[in-house]
């Protein structure tokens, strides 16, 4: 017979590999402890329009007035005791800079994790006894998200919006170009943790963010005798480095994964007009510039960064 402690923990394990798709062999480099947490079952019926808020950016400001970005702030004693399972929306538990994504489904092999447990506390646990208006799934998992620190908005690296004009051997000349542009933060990762990832930026930082984001641009540039010139983009963009866990809820019981994942480095494009800037010089090689530039509806996706979920 298998004691029932290991068999729980096999169960466990086999159910985080399924969920994360990894093999035998990388299973101690996955976070596979799960700590069980039970809810106050008062709180699955709470109302939450005091604690509703909606982050949006105006000229660097936070505001209320879009119900599209709704998130549930509360402080971590309220966590504490709150039955998440009832909540549809984000939570941004402000004074420890957490950020819960909204709660997504699960597939049902993972009710093993909440089955073992409640299997072997069969006379502690008890389903609360009020029903929420709003009720997720009755198995979700959502993303935690924690910032180790977040960079001040700094310009990015500045890249071409127009060919280049070669006045070496001319009297000198003048460019000009009005058009848009649209600028991908090259982050790839899970739809909900990059949502998580990106809803704590918004909450601590005020810009919006997004994974791509599009600017108009007007700009002219000179050369002189003698030179080439071409017209650069300088975006603004903020740097984060984050770190985050999966957290499974049903009704009156959450489990969240022990340990954090690594801390993940990320830059991201913000809400905020680039600058322009013209580039002149003898030494600027013409011949390497993108014929396409010559387009007024352009794309540029900054260098590739993966955050593993």
């Amino acid at each position: 017979m298998i004691p029932s402690t290991l068999l729980r923990l096999i169960t466990l394990l086999t159910v985080v590999v399924f969920l994360n798709g990894i093999d035998s062999a990388s299973i101690e480099t996955k976070r596979s402890e799960m700590v069980f947490q039970e809810v106050d079952t008062v709180s699955s019926g709470i109302e939450l329009t005091s604690y509703l808020k909606a982050a949006t950016s105006q000229n660097g400001q936070i505001g209320v007035n879009n119900s599209s970005q709704l998130f549930v702030e509360i402080d971590s004693d309220f966590y504490q005791k709150l039955d998440t399972s009832a909540i549809p929306y984000p939570i941004y538990i402000n004074d420890t800079n957490v950020y819960l994504s909204k709660p997504f489904p699960i597939d049902t092999e993972a009710q093993g994790i909440f089955d073992d447990w409640l299997n072997d506390n069969p006379n502690k646990h008890k389903k609360p006894s009020k029903t929420p208006k709003k009720k997720n799934p009755k198995n979700a998992v959502r993303y935690e998200v924690k910032a180790n620190s977040i960079s001040n908005p700094r310009v990015a690296a500045a890249f071409p919006i127009s060919v280049c004009l070669d006045s070496t051997e001319g009297a000198g000349g003048k460019i000009a170009k009005t058009g848009t542009v649209t600028i991908s933060s090259g982050v790839s990762t899970d739809v909900s943790l990059r949502d998580a990832i990106l809803g704590l930026l918004h909450v601590k930082v005020g810009y919006s963010t997004s994974l791509s984001l599009s600017f108009q641009f007007s700009c002219s540039c000179n050369a002189e005798k003698g030179e080439t010139v071409a017209m650069y983009l300088e975006p603004w963009q903020i740097t984060a480095d984050t770190a985050h866990r999966k957290i499974y809820e049903t009704e009156g019981l959450r489990a969240y994964e022990a340990n954090w994942s690594p801390n993940f480095i990320s830059k991201w494009i913000i809400d905020v007009p680039p600058g322009t800037t013209c580039i002149t010089t003898n030494y600027l090689q013409c011949n390497y510039f993108d014929p396409d530039l010559e387009s007024d509806t352009l794309s540029y996706e900054y260098p590739k960064t993966h955050i593993e979920p």
